[in-house]
């Protein structure tokens, strides 16, 4: 049978999809499932891992869990959040063994969200020259991809002096290392905010322990995670992830031509020195279509200054569409 015609008669008898997750499957299992919920009335699907229980959830109507595999792509707080927000029944194998009929039941009455989930990526955007638009891209990109996806996301900023930030938020945002002392982040429409600049990078340098768990939380607690870096940052080494197959780094440029050979050098530094970095040339700020062909840039962003200013998701579409293949907003 065709994958079509076999999709058409799945949905079109509106079975139940029961999600079982293992890593060590108990036997009893399926067969309970088929008897509680008839053979003909359920579809049971297993998976040994997060990820491959987060790749069924969009079809689930129930899900029985018990331990599973861990997953690069997914923190096991991430896989909770999303069971958490899916409105799909979650049961452990003693609960359904205890009364199968009443959980099926359960799982046919229940109303389920709309299930979002990606697998987690890191984005950098860099260069040693400023005024090329990084911050305006990490903001844009981190807000368009929370008001998409409704997925968590965070913009870590790595500053020699200011931060852009501070600026286009408030003043009083909480840095880094008050996050790393127990003060709970910043924020905007989704997105969680983490300042460094030079006066915070001292403080973190005699606090290495917090620093360090403070990165894995935001790792573990975030779908996307920016890093709007100046490459002379004390922590940029520490935060970089260049050869993490999860982390995209973009050279980001403007038409100038020292920002141009800059970011040209940098993607060309982080492909000869690591074989496995993900490394790109984004040429932002272009003017028109024959100056964008000469440049050779593996993105290419409008100068539009009304969609800079608004954060227009049209920016960052390009961008995600590279990180996440595929990506439609």
């Amino acid at each position: 049978m065709s994958k079509k015609g076999y999709f058409s008669r799945l949905f079109s008898k509106k079975k139940l999809m029961v999600v079982y997750g293992s890593s060590s499957p108990q036997s009893d299992i399926i067969p309970m499932i088929k008897e509680a919920a008839g053979e003909e009335g359920v579809e049971v699907r297993e998976a040994f891992s997060v990820q491959g229980v987060m790749e069924l959830l969009p079809m689930a109507g129930l899900v029985i869990l018990d331990e599973v595999l861990s997953s690069e792509d997914f923190s096991r707080e991430v896989f909770a959040t999303t069971l958490d927000g899916s409105g799909i029944p979650v049961v452990v194998p003693s609960e359904f063994r205890a009364s199968p009929t009443e959980v099926i039941s359960r799982a046919r009455l229940a109303k389920k969200s709309v299930v979002k989930f990606l697998p987690s990526r890191q984005i950098n955007f860099v260069n040693w020259s400023g005024g090329v638009g990084k911050s305006t891209l990490a903001m844009t990109t981190a807000l368009h991809f929370n008001k998409s996806t409704q997925l968590p996301v965070a913009i870590i900023e790595l500053s020699p002096a200011y931060c852009a930030v501070h600026a286009r938020v408030k003043d009083d945002l909480p840095s880094f290392y008050d996050v790393s002392t127990g003060a709970t982040p910043g924020a905007i429409g989704g997105v969680d905010l983490y300042p460094v600049n030079l006066e915070t990078q001292v403080l973190l340098d005699g606090a290495s322990h917090n620093v360090d768990q403070t990165l894995r939380d935001i790792w573990a607690n975030h779908t996307l995670v920016i890093v709007d870096a100046f490459m002379g940052h004390p922590m940029w080494q520490r935060i970089a992830n260049t050869s993490d197959p999860k982390t995209y780094t973009f050279a980001v440029s403007s038409p100038r031509d020292d920002a141009t050979e800059n970011a040209r050098r940098l993607k060309d530094s982080l492909l000869t020195s690591d074989e496995q970095a993900k490394a790109f040339f984004l040429m932002n700020m272009v003017r028109d279509a024959t100056a964008q062909m000469g440049m050779g840039a593996d993105v290419a962003l409008p100068n539009k200054v009304n969609w800079a200013a608004e954060n227009n998701g049209k920016l960052a579409d390009p961008i995600l569409k590279v990180v996440y293949p595929g990506w439609s907003k």
